[in-house]
């Protein structure tokens, strides 16, 4: 269970739950939900939240993954279906990738069921790289995602547009980090460039 607090500086603020389970017989199960509060009366103006259920196929660092996204606005929410491949778990890849603390998974969605008329998919890249973790004990962590859109329908206005946002966390106390988070959202139509400045309280159960 995670949940990230921030303020940024394109002059609002965002609450984030994120929850991951193992569901049994190889099914796992991941959703976050982005909640963007305007800074005058702190309402909920916009949200943005994504749904998974990964399939591993048998004990590979290949999986079968479901997502469904629904966001603000009509006829926006949609299905996705493709493979999640763990590279950094990738036989031949394994001893570098933890040698350096690094992590890193990438999802393709060659299916998408949405309201566009045309061709659209999504690619999505993660990562998590532990920085220095003897020196600062596992302290210390650069975190982040790219979602890369591919969009061909008629009323597409860019046909790739690319979200990312890359994330640097402290361990202050017990499980409570301070966090910068770098952001970029192509969808916005102004200001698409913002730093987040916040808390996140990450729990294992």
């Amino acid at each position: 269970m995670d949940l990230n607090i921030y303020g940024d500086t394109r002059g609002f603020a965002t609450i984030t739950p994120s929850l991951k389970l193992d569901l049994g017989k190889n099914f796992s199960y991941f959703s976050f939900t982005n909640l963007d509060l305007d800074a005058d009366g702190g309402e909920i103006y916009r949200y943005y939240t994504e749904q998974d259920i990964y399939y591993q196929i048998k004990k590979t660092p290949l999986y079968l993954a479901q997502q469904y996204v629904s966001r603000s606005g009509s006829d926006n929410d949609l299905l996705r279906y493709g493979p999640r491949v763990v590279i950094s778990d990738l036989a031949p890849l394994r001893k570098l990738f933890s040698k350096y603390n690094f992590y890193y998974e990438i999802s393709a969605f060659p299916l998408q069921i949405d309201h566009s008329e045309g061709f659209d998919m999504g690619w999505e890249h993660f990562y998590v790289i532990k920085i220095l973790p003897k020196f600062f004990k596992d302290r210390v962590y650069l975190s982040g995602f790219v979602d890369h859109n591919l969009e061909f329908g008629k009323l597409a206005q860019n046909h790739s547009i690319a979200v990312t946002e890359n994330q640097v966390g402290i361990r202050i106390i017990d499980d409570l980090y301070l966090v910068s988070e770098l952001r970029y959202n192509g969808y916005l139509p102004s200001e698409q460039i913002g730093l987040g400045l916040g808390l996140e309280y990450f729990k294992k159960f």
